[in-house]
Order: structure tokens, then sequence, then C-alpha cells
């Protein structure tokens, strides 16, 4: 039994001592500092060339093929900029390893040694990108590290200290500082981090995945052995007090970098470089293990299509609105990643400019599950259908309709759907104004903006146009006495649907006509003959109307208006209807009325043959107003042929006058009793 157990804790001494050995990574022991993705199977590092003050320090990458390191590649892009003689270093790599930072000496800095970051492309690295003041400085900043959405950047730098005596003795101790991105994209002014960290030498720093967890290395005198400590921020900001790596035993090296539950550092080679190694990594002991993340990784395509759309996805708190972190799909393929803590709730907002918007909850308390779409689609253009009608009468318009980009004024023009709808596609990321005209018409306009926030493909807007009108005056006066009298008074549009009624009080009455339509105007009283006219308001100059009432008095007579007939017959043409219907109207209003209708022509023919076509036509109208309920012992007909004109027969147009239908009075009750 003793053998058993003291085999039990030989074993787990073993294993206990296998998981604080470090195992080297590659041949390589001229590394000076490095990234490495989350998948850990690519890495940038920055090799020491040569010795002395001619050293130089130059960028490589390598892949990982199966379980072997392939030969590292010399970055000329980045080795080469600028003459190709600055020193390179401090490389750290974003989560989706599409981007790396790194100090350099390059002639543009600002200082001797300044942070730049530079793009993967599909050509290779991007042309260095020198970060803006404040964080670069006319003093040396080295070592940068930033947390998962870019929103914060941990640098190293000299600290300019209080006491200018000490400032010399001091000069090559380096403190940690951090720099804050502002809502437009600027880095705050730099300031150190905690004191309680800022202990003794830093030579480098890596944060964590969580963003919470600070990984670096110290010296407790400048020529002591390098050795790696953790800190945890808390919820409030706040670090923790720092920590050796192992409590037990120092871990000796720089440059940490934390992969899932690995750590990842350069452990020295030689007592005369300690900033010089192998990379090693080592397994992460339990209190130093990150918060768990959750990743979510898609594309962002152009809806319905595979074109990859360059986006900017921003990560914050659904409470405090406080920006977590900033990421980019790609603008090659579209892809991105995105990592954040596991137990909270995110709202995610997607945009580019001239793309619509999307947004989206992470809510990584209640669901484990990947929370956003593997594909996420926006688009460019907007499908607007504009409908174009009279604001009065509610009918759809003929109409020129056009959009005007604000930006630049450039003119869109529509596509007719159907009467009175009319279609745009408008590019995102400008306003619009779209405008409507139609003849006769006044132009109508709104502002449609597209330079916002959009996330609906599709919209409908109408556009109302009022009509161009003119006053007219309408006075009714009796025939007889010219004095005013009530009437109703109905305006027919003969070109449109609109109808219009009036009931005059004894006195003139406004309306306002359109001022290019054809109107029909009938004008009634009980008593009185209708008065109908054809009201054109091209032709009108004055605005006034006069209308003179006749009393239905015996032998009161009227001409009635557009009674027309077929050729040499006496078949009631269709545009005779409306004019008939005036007279059913009036003898239903006056009820005992007996009328004669009298039918005349012209001169052309012999006497016979036209006293017989107008007793005919006579006789048509005389049938028609029974067939619609006037009793045929109101109505006489009477054709009196070409024996009375009004005008002389010695022009078409004369002719024209005397070829008529008359509406005469022969009596009745109420007239008796006038």
């Amino acid at each position: 039994m003793k053998k058993i157990t003291l085999f039990f804790l030989l074993l787990s001494a073993l294993s206990a001592g296998a998981q604080s050995t470090a195992t080297q990574i590659g041949q390589w022991e001229n590394v000076r500092s490095f990234a490495i993705n989350q998948s850990a199977d690519f890495m940038v590092m920055s090799m020491a060339e040569g010795t002395g003050p001619e050293a130089t320090e130059r960028l490589y990458e390598v892949y990982k093929q199966g379980n072997m390191w392939l030969t590292p590649a010399p970055i000329d892009e980045l080795n080469e900029y600028m003459g190709g003689t600055a020193k390179l270093g401090g490389v750290f790599m974003t989560v989706d390893a599409k981007r790396i930072y790194f100090h350099a000496n390059y002639s543009n800095a600002i200082g001797g040694f300044d942070i730049y970051y530079s793009d993967k492309t599909p050509d290779g690295w991007s042309e260095p990108h020198l970060l803006d003041a404040p964080v670069n400085s006319a003093a040396d900043e080295f070592n940068p590290t930033l947390s998962p959405g870019e929103e914060l950047l941990y640098f190293t730098k000299h600290q300019v200290l209080s006491d200018p005596k000490l400032e010399k003795k001091e000069a090559d101790r380096f403190s940690i500082f951090s720099s804050q991105k502002t809502a437009d994209m600027k880095w705050q002014q730099p300031q150190p981090v905690a004191k309680e960290l800022n202990l003794g030498y830093i030579d480098a720093i890596g944060l964590a995945c969580d963003g919470a967890m600070l990984f670096y290395s110290s010296r407790e005198e400048k020529k002591a052995e390098p050795e790696i400590f953790y800190a945890i921020k808390s919820i409030a900001e706040t670090w923790y007090l720092p920590e050796p790596f192992d409590s037990e035993e120092a871990l000796v090296g720089v440059s940490p970098r934390c992969v899932g539950n690995e750590l990842y550092f350069i452990r020295p080679v030689s007592k005369k470089d300690l900033t010089v190694g192998a990379i090693c990594t080592v397994q992460l002991p339990a209190k130093c293990n990150p918060y768990p993340v959750k990743w979510e990784h898609g594309k962002v395509l152009v809806k319905d299509t595979d074109r990859p759309v360059n986006a900017s996805l921003v990560v914050f708190h659904p409470t405090s609105l406080k920006v977590i972190g900033r990421y980019d799909s790609s603008p090659y393929d579209g892809s991105f990643d995105i990592c954040s803590l596991a137990k909270s709730d995110y709202i995610l907002d997607v945009r580019s400019p001239n793309y619509s918007f999307a947004s989206f909850m992470l809510n990584y308390t209640r669901n484990a599950k990947a929370a956003l779409p593997q594909t996420i689609e926006l688009f460019d253009t907007i499908r607007i259908v504009v409908a174009v009608y009279d604001s009065e009468i509610f009918r759809p318009l003929d109409s020129k309709v056009i959009a005007v980009r604000t930006l630049d004024k450039t003119v869109f023009r529509s596509t007719k759907l159907s009467d009175g709808f009319y279609q745009f596609s408008l590019p995102l990321g400008s306003d619009y104004n779209i405008i409507a005209t139609s003849p006769n018409f006044d132009e109508n306009k709104f502002l449609f903006k597209l330079g916002g926030d959009i996330v609906f493909s599709q919209f409908e807007r109408n556009l109302p146009l009022t009509p161009h009108k003119k006053p007219v005056d309408i006075s009714v006066v009796d025939a007889v006495t010219k004095e005013l009298i009530d009437a109703d008074v109905f305006i027919k549009n003969t070109m449109r649907e609109e109808n219009i009624r009036l009931a005059t009080k004894a006195s003139e009455q406004n309306v306002r006509l359109r001022d290019c339509d054809v109107y029909d105007m009938t004008v009634s009283k009980v008593g009185y003959f209708f008065f109908n006219n054809v009201v054109d308001m091209k032709s009108m100059t004055d605005g006034k109307i006069l209308v003179e009432l006749i009393p239905l008095v015996e032998n009161a007579a009227i001409q009635l208006n557009n009674i027309n007939f077929e050729t040499a017959s006496a078949e009631i043409l269709e545009s005779s209807l409306p004019e008939l219907e005036r007279v059913i109207n009036l003898m239903r209003q006056n009820p005992n009325l007996r009328i004669e209708i009298s039918a005349h022509t012209d001169n052309v023919g012999n006497a016979s043959y036209n006293q017989k076509l107008s007793d005919k036509r006579a006789e048509s109208i005389y049938n028609f107003l029974i067939e619609n309920g006037i009793p045929s012992s109101l109505l006489e007909s009477k054709g009196y042929g070409f024996s009375r004109p009004l005008v002389p027969n010695t022009s078409d147009e004369n002719r024209a006058v005397n070829r008529r239908v008359e509406f005469k009075v022969l009596g009745s009750n109420a007239v008796d009793g006038m």
C-alpha cells in the first residue's frame, strides 16, 4: 500500500513539474519580440541581426505546418521602408491577425522610436502607419499591446521623474503607459498605469484576449534577469497588485503573449543580452487563466452578392453604452473576428460609409451559442417608390420626378411604374431632394435622408401636387329684374374628376378654378330656367361670370345647348345627355310645368325635308323625356324647320346657330300662382 502511495506521489510531482516546464518553439535563438495568432499557427517576430551598436532588428513572419514551423520570411515591406536602416521590434498582433503594431525608428518618427501599425493584405503587409500624437512624442515609445477591440493601448516609455537629479540615473527605467481611444477615433493623452505595476525595469508587456489580464516582464535591478509577472484589472478599471507568474520559481523571460491557457514568451539564452532568446511556451497556472471569452467569426457582404464590405463593428455595453471594442471586417473578403467576455451582454453595431446599418444583441449571459449570423448583409442602394397625385381630388398625376443628391447636385431620374407611381434606386451615403413637377401644378419636394443609419431597403413616400388656380366671381341675377338671387351652382371639370357645388346667397360667390381646365357650369333655381355654360379657364381674362336666370313664366323660352343629332337624322347623340339630364331635373323641381320642345334647322335642303326632320328631332327629345319619367301630359313637341332662324343663314357659323332645340314654357299651376 505504501509503495502504491509513493508511486502516485511521484507521478503527481512529475506531472506538476511537467506543467511548469517551458517548451521551446522553433530553433530560433535571436528573437527580440514576437506576436502569435490565437490558433498558434502564425507568428510575426523581430530578430536581432549582428552585435554591438551596428546590430539591426528586423521583422519576419512564419507559419506552422502540421507540427513544424517553417522557415521565417523577412517582411520586406516593413524592413526596407525608408531606406531599410530602421530597427523594428515590440511586435503585437490583433485578435484577427490582420494587423500588427510595432515600434521602429523610421526617419519619419516623431521621436527616436515610435509606434506604427501595418495591415495584412493579399499582396503582403501595407506601408507602416505612424500613430498620431499624443501617443507618439519626442520621447521613445516601445512595445505596444492593445485590448481586443483596439480601444485601449498599452506601451512602455521612459517616465520623466519629478527629481531632475535622478533623471539621468533612471534613463533606462521604462514604465507602462496607457491611452484610451475617444469616440472620434483619436487617442487620448497617455497616462502611466497604476504605480503598483510600474516597479523595477519594465521590458515588455502583453494583454490577454479578455482585456483584463496583463502579463509583463520586469527586472528588479538593471542587470538582473527579467521575471514575468501578471496583473488583473477589476470591473472598476483598477489594477490588483501584480504577482509573479510562478509563486515558487521565477519565470525568466520577456515579451509574454497569452494564447488560450498557454503563455508564450522569450527565454534568454545568454547572460550578456537578456532581451534576446528563444520562443517558449508554458501552461498557465489556474490563477493566471484569463476570463472566458466568446469568439464570433463571420463575414460582412453586400446583400445578395459575394462582394465584401469593409465595415466597422462596434461592441458596446447595453446599459452604460460604453464602447468595449472596435473591429473591422476585411476589405478583401469581408471576414471579421470579434472577442468579448463570455458571460456578458453586448450590442454590436455594424456600419460602413455608404452602406446600410445593422445592429445585434449579443446575449452571452443566457445563450452560449453563436449570437451573430455567419453572414451580415449590408446594402448600398435603396428602392423608393413615390406616389404623385392631385392634392385635392387624390388622383394620380403624370409627372416628372427626379432626385437631386445634395452632396454634388447629381440628378437621378425615376422610372414610371404605373399612373402616378415612380421608382428610384438611390445610393446610400447622402441626402436627396425628391422633386415632382407636372404642368399646371405647383412643384413639391421633400428631403430624403440617406446619410445616416439606414435599416430598411425599401421606402414609399407621397408627393401631392397643388393645382394652379384663378379666382372666379359668380353673380346670379334675375334676367328680368337684374337683382341678385340665390341659386344652386354646380361646376364640373370636364378634364378630370372634380365637382364643385355652391349655394349662392343673393351675393357674389368666389371660387378658385384650375387655370388651364375646362368646366361645365350649371346654375339652377326653382321657378327659373337652368343656366348652362362652358367655362374655359385658359381664355378667361377678367375672372367674372354673370348668370341671368330666366323666370319660368308663360311663353318664356331658352335655347338648349349641346343637343346634337346624327347628320340628317333624329337619332340623339350621347353628347346631348348632360343637357337633357338638366331638363329632366328642371321638370322634377317644377312638377306642374308644361313645356314645348321645339326643333329648328338651317336652310340647307328644301322646306318640306327640314320640316319633317325638325318634327322628328323634337319628337325624339319628347320620347326621351317620357322614357325618363316625365309625364307626357306636361310635354309637347313641335318642329319649325328653318322658318324661325335666329341669324341669317349666310355662313356655316350662322347655320350652326340656327340648328337648335328650344325649351318653351306653355304654362303650369306653379306659374299661374306666381
